[in-house]
């Protein structure tokens, strides 16, 4: 089972002061995997990051979970993009979220 919070609702930036971010990383074998996470309002680049993973758990999985700051963004929609490369492979995922004040 699985249950994930939604983001389709409004984050209120007076009530909420990071977004909470977590995912789950299968890599293969071999290579440790680089990950990168980038904003963006509207289509323009707010931040890029290389984030640092740490090694896999005992059932070869990684379990990342990293409160965001969101002061420096304003309000409007926005889109969270995580990349994740191993050797040769590479996937991504987006979500976009949405900023009130």
């Amino acid at each position: 089972m699985r249950i994930v919070p939604s983001l389709d609702d409004p984050i209120s930036k007076a009530t909420t002061t990071k977004l909470p971010v977590y995912l789950v990383v299968y890599p293969a074998a071999g290579a440790a995997p680089q990950m990168t996470m980038e904003f963006a309002a509207e289509g323009k680049p707010e931040g890029r990051s290389a984030v640092a993973l740490p090694a896999a758990d005992a059932d070869g999985r990684i379990r990342f979970l990293a409160p965001i700051p969101i002061d420096r963004f304003g309000p409007g929609r926005h889109e969270l993009k995580v990349t994740v490369r191993q050797g040769g492979a590479q996937v991504e995922d987006k979500v976009g979220f949405t900023l009130v004040p």
